[in-house]
């Protein structure tokens, strides 16, 4: 039986399906790839063409995952049923490149025969927008609603950790407690101080306020935040520092970016209880870095990245840590703000934060804040 490759003149067909603007691609009986076009080429990441390439080899740079992040092996996957003539439904995926950039796709698949020629034709729709909008916004919902919460919970909290505070200072002066008793006062006046630092920092993650932003250079950020956090980094720990040296000025709130890279560093210092390697980076990275972004796009991204080679984050919780509360410290050991107020800071900054990790090799977070045209008067004052 001919094979399209066979039957038509070499660059019509890829012309025709380059016009079509969706990603689509073809499967003979064979199980080689014949067509791709330019869309499918700009979602998978690739320059190369892969006609001729058998679709077994292809698949093996890429993980597919189903809705619930489970893995599909190549013989679920719809290609091969369509190819073993079992039906198959459209069905949203995700998958991930080997640079570790995931996406969203809806991908449907349509067995054909015609005219002596059969296959498979994929339909790919990349809703990678979509879903990260869509989720962005879900976040910022449960922030807002948690805020809401930890407002009215810190004003009362507040009231009775200061009864019991004044009770506990006054009864370590009180004359004729026994010494052990004195001890066990100091130590709840201790915790006292801890529960306070609490309500406070649910006080600043509830607080609505607006950034007071001015032009900076991010490296001086940076450097701010690694001096507050250099005492803390154990000799075990190997601390480097690749910062781009010719960043433009942003738009951008400089405590608060400070207080978002000090939460990732000593993060990553907890995670690597017997020492690594603790990086961080700057960068500037291309306005499609981000996406969702088509009506405002900016002119670049400033990429700042903070990596350990610690202990990693199983790939099932990558997609909560951000939540309010959430933490994977043992109990007493973090209140679950950390990230949370993180993803805040970045998203009011108009920016994105990514993370990359896998359990026993390390996490990489990146920030990416907008570069915008900043005046000369502006810049020359940052």
């Amino acid at each position: 039986m001919p094979t399209l490759l066979s039957t038509h003149p070499p660059g019509l067909i890829e012309a025709v399906l380059d016009d079509v603007g969706i990603a689509l691609a073809i499967v003979d009986n064979t199980g080689r790839l014949v067509l791709a076009n330019q869309a499918a080429h700009r979602i998978f990441g690739e320059e190369d063409h892969v006609s001729g390439i058998p679709f077994a080899e292809w698949r093996r740079s890429f993980r597919f995952q189903d809705a619930q992040g489970r893995d599909i092996p190549i013989d679920k996957c719809a290609i091969t049923r369509l190819l073993a003539g079992k039906p198959v439904k459209p069905q949203d995926m995700r998958v991930i490149l080997p640079d570790g950039q995931r996406k969203w796709l809806h991908a449907a698949g349509h067995r054909f025969d015609v005219l002596g020629l059969s296959g498979v034709l994929i339909v790919i729709d990349d809703e990678t927008e979509q879903v990260e909008l869509r989720r962005g916004a879900e976040q910022l919902q449960r922030l807002e609603s948690a805020g809401v919460l930890a407002a009215g919970l810190a004003h009362d909290f507040n009231n009775m950790l200061t009864v019991v505070g004044e009770n506990a200072a006054l009864a370590v002066t009180d004359p004729g407690v026994p010494e052990a008793t004195r001890e066990r006062l100091r130590q709840m006046s201790l915790a006292l101080k801890k529960g306070s630092d609490l309500v406070s920092r649910l006080v600043q993650f509830s607080h609505t306020r607006e950034l007071k932003k001015r032009p900076v250079q991010i490296n001086q950020v940076v450097e701010t935040a690694l001096e507050l956090v250099r005492p803390m980094v154990r000799s075990k720990v190997r601390l480097t520092v690749k910062l781009h040296p010719d960043l433009p000025s942003i738009e951008a709130a400089p405590a608060e970016i400070e207080q978002v890279l000090v939460n990732l560093l000593l993060n990553a210092l907890e995670a690597m209880p017997s020492g690594g390697e603790l990086t961080v980076e700057t960068e500037l990275s291309s306005p499609d870095a981000v996406t969702g972004r088509e009506s405002e796009k900016p002119q670049g991204f400033i990429a700042i990245s903070v990596a350990d080679n610690g202990v990693g984050i199983p790939e099932s919780l990558q997609a909560m840590i951000f939540e309010p509360f959430f933490t994977t410290k043992p109990p007493g050991r973090g209140a679950g703000l950390g990230l949370a107020t993180a993803y805040g800071v970045v998203r009011e900054h108009q920016g994105s934060i990514k993370v990359q990790s896998q359990p026993g090799a390390g996490t990489r977070f990146t920030i990416y804040l907008p570069v915008r045209e900043i005046s000369e008067s502006a810049g020359e004052a940052a």
